[in-house]
């Protein structure tokens, strides 16, 4: 290949190479146009792709809801009034702390589950399968659920009651009638012919029912759609759009459901505990009211006086500090009385009524431990105590445990220190008062306590009311404001479909041959050469067929391009009064065709009545006598080695007939014999002594040369004529070689240049792409010359 040489001087030939960087758009429409068939060829096909992809292709809908949660960041409901007055209201409710609990797989599970959404059903159809839903004539019904596993089974019915199944080998694996017994791995079923007279088959595929919530949350799609109004969209696409309809109401179903029965345990579990605490209270109470009675009865009640009043304050102060902080310490006692059981009760839930602790960690565990005893008692509801769902559980309780009795531990620590403060700053108050008597202090101390007891009895009676409605009267987290309906198919539009296909079928066309031209490195017209150098361009020679490779044809394009190309060449030719022009006809590789434009430029010169002598230069390979039909015997080579001492008995006459019935005759001198030395004939003196020779017998002295870019035997020609005329053959040389003339013009090696583009394609087109880059100009000496392994191979019907 030939590497890419520097372009000399000239800012003409700069711009040159610029614009051959640049893409020819003008070209390119042309191609466009003259390769329009690719169009038809590939539109049709394209649109029947596309017509076949529609008809294949799987319809989704789109199914979409909005629904709004209630009770967004803790806002005064009165279902969780009492919680957050009892410290046990949970964390504030947030969109995306709800978008992670409706896509939680156990809850998609529970849908699964509901609607029997693992066992699917499908009919076989000419371009696509379609799927049955609540409509299928023939259903599978799994005797034990949690048994079925992923399969996938073919069951056929003959419309008589009858049916057979089989699977992925064809072999038959069960027949019979309907509410007969299939085995599939584990799992067994029933199979239920819900339309006997059905007569055909359908493909059922199987999967556990965690697979199936799997694949219908990763079709599930939560947004929030107003974060001020606390609203969510629901959507999912499904090619079943019943099927999806039904899942998101069920979604919504169970999770109301779970957030209800979660609730209701709470609040069952706090009445529980204010009735303990009211039966404890009451008992206490009855026991304080009665020592009132006694002592009323033993001794006068003494009022207090204005001066005890501050102190008698801070003393009551520091009662219900004291009374407050012991109902706490009671608290912790008896969750710790909880956490010690050893038998049935020991997973209960705790209570979290801790006011006087501000640390929330306790809180947090208490409320995570409630979650652990509610989820362990929901699992207990549907299996045994020794199943994995309840042992999991129940392991994780027993490690919290431990946490919850350490946060307890510390929590009583606080209490207790807290409580010892208040009952000296109780103390405290009750020295100030150290003159009242002891039965005015005894009755105002048993006072006090019948008045905090009846108050905090009063407290807990109201609040064990307020559960009690709560409870009957707790409304749904998650209401639906707009109905889930169907939007539409989403993923199938004919229009759409086809309008691709068809901009896919003027695209292909477009670039393959966008790519073609991209990539094609040939000379294939005039506009090719412009680009790359800016010698003059003497015209073009037309395609010939193989028939026509010699002069003596009639040929209308070549005769009138011949004609062209001679003026172009008279301005080129120095007007010397008495000796004739030389011109040498030279290329840059072989098989460019140099000698045949050498015979067309030789014949139209001839006509001209000139004196006029063609020679073959080309010692390597002499083959220009074969388009003259002549011996090549004895030609140039003979003289140049001074076998013959006379160039004119080599010489032969030619005389060509034209269309007018006239002749035309010139003289040719043929290169002989091949010679072992060529370039030391071509450079030696008796060459340009022979051509001041022939500058004085002849008119007109055309030489063809070897190819320059091979050998340096033109070069020693070039220095002994008048202009170059130098032959590019499109479809054949590489543009990259091609910049060889601007540097051989520039080193002067080369002079008065004039390019003729030859075996132009007459419509046009990309014509020879199979002669590929490498070339060679071998002469059968056992060696090779040129750029890279060339390997001479001559076919004159080529030229």
């Amino acid at each position: 290949m030939f590497k890419d040489f520097p372009t000399p001087g000239g800012a003409e030939i700069s711009k040159s190479a610029f614009n051959d960087n640049l893409f020819d758009y003008k070209k390119f429409l042309a191609k466009l146009a003259q390769y329009w068939w690719l169009f038809v060829i590939s539109l049709p096909i394209c649109l029947a792709l596309g017509f076949l992809h529609h008809k294949r292709t799987m319809p989704y809908y789109q199914v979409s809801g909005r629904v709004i949660i209630q009770d967004l960041q803790g806002s005064s409901a009165s279902d969780n009034l009492l919680l957050r007055q009892l410290s046990m209201d949970q964390s504030a409710k947030s969109l995306e702390k709800e978008i992670f609990q409706l896509r939680s797989e156990a809850l998609m599970t529970q849908v699964s589950k509901d609607l029997d959404l693992n066992i699917r059903y499908f009919y076989e159809g000419k371009f696509r399968d379609s799927e049955y839903y609540r409509t299928t004539p023939i259903r599978l019904i799994p005797i034990n659920k949690d048994e079925v596993t992923f399969g996938l089974v073919w069951i056929k019915s003959d419309g008589k009651g009858n049916f057979s199944a089989h699977q992925n080998n064809n072999s038959e694996i069960t027949s019979g009638v309907t509410q007969d017994t299939l085995t599939l791995g584990y799992a067994k079923f029933l199979v239920d012919l819900v339309n006997p007279a059905f007569q055909g088959e359908i493909r059922v595929e199987l999967a556990t029912h965690e697979g199936s919530a799997a694949a219908l949350l990763n079709a599930l799609n939560i947004m929030i759609d107003n974060q001020n109004a606390g609203t969510l969209r629901l959507s999912m696409l499904d090619p079943v759009p019943s099927r999806a309809v039904e899942v998101i109401n069920s979604l919504v179903d169970n999770y109301n459901e779970n957030e209800i029965n979660k609730k209701k345990l709470v609040f069952e579990n706090t009445s529980r505990f204010i009735n303990e605490r009211l039966e404890k209270i009451n008992r206490e109470l009855d026991s304080t009211e009665t020592s009132v009675v006694l002592f009323q009865q033993q001794n006068q009640v003494i009022v207090p006086t204005d001066g005890l009043g501050q102190a008698l304050q801070q003393k009551q102060s520091s009662s219900e500090t004291v009374t407050k902080l012991q109902n706490d310490i009671n608290t912790l006692a008896s969750i710790k009385k909880i956490l010690a059981d050893k038998g049935d009760g020991r997973y209960r839930l705790l209570p979290g009524n801790l006011t006087s602790v501000e640390d929330g960690v306790i809180t947090s565990i208490i409320s995570q431990y409630n979650e652990l005893i509610l989820k362990r008692n929901k699992f207990l509801g549907n299996a045994s105590v020794e199943s994995p769902a309840v042992v999991r559980v129940t392991y994780q309780i027993d490690n919290l445990k431990n946490s919850v009795a350490l946060s307890v531990d510390e929590a009583e620590r606080m209490l207790q220190t807290q409580y010892s403060i208040a009952v000296k700053n109780q103390m405290n108050a009750q020295s100030q008062i150290y003159k009242a008597p002891t039965q005015q202090k005894e009755f105002r101390s048993i006072s006090r306590q019948q008045e905090l007891k009846e108050k905090l009895f009063i407290y807990l009676l109201q609040k064990r009311e307020e559960a009690e409605i709560t409870k009957q009267t707790y409304q749904p987290s998650v209401l639906f404001i707009s109905k889930t309906r169907p939007q539409g198919i989403q993923n199938v539009n004919f229009t759409k479909t086809m309008g691709i296909a068809g901009v896919i079928g003027f695209l292909i066309p477009m670039l393959f041959i966008y790519i073609a031209q991209l990539f094609d490195n040939k000379v294939r017209v005039i506009e090719d050469i412009k680009k790359i150098t800016s010698i003059s361009i003497l015209g073009g020679i037309p395609h010939l067929d193989k028939s026509k490779t010699n002069i003596f044809i009639n040929d209308f394009d070549v005769i009138e391009s011949r004609n062209m190309i001679r003026e172009k060449i008279n301005y080129m030719l120095p007007n010397t009064p008495g000796l004739g022009s030389v011109m040498m006809v030279t290329s840059t590789i072989p098989g460019e065709g140099k000698s045949l434009i050498t015979t067309n430029i030789t014949a139209t010169f001839a006509h001209t009545n000139k004196r006029l002598i063609v020679i073959g230069a080309d010692l390597r390979n002499p083959s220009l006598s074969q388009f003259f039909k002549e011996n090549n015997h004895k030609g140039l080579s003979s003289y140049l080695s001074g076998i013959e001492s006379d160039y004119k008995p080599l010489l032969h006459k030619i005389t060509l007939d034209d269309q007018t019935g006239g002749s035309a005759s010139f003289d040719a001198l043929f290169g002989g014999v091949v010679p072992p030395n060529p370039s030391q004939l071509i450079g030696s003196p008796r060459l340009a002594e022979l051509i001041e020779q022939l500058r004085k017998d002849y008119d007109y002295i055309i030489i063809d040369t070897p190819p320059v870019g091979i050998v340096s035997d033109g070069f020693s020609i070039a220095k002994l004529v008048d202009t170059c005329i130098y032959v590019v053959r499109a479809n054949k040389l590489d543009k990259q070689a091609l910049k060889l003339v601007n540097e051989f013009e520039h080193e002067k090696r080369l002079t008065n240049i004039g390019i003729v583009l030859n075996d132009i394609s007459r419509g046009g087109g990309f014509r020879g792409y199979g002669y590929g880059y490498n070339y060679g100009y071998g002469y059968g000496y056992g060696r090779s010359y040129g750029q890279g392994n060339y390997v001479h191979y001559y076919n004159n019907t080529k030229k």
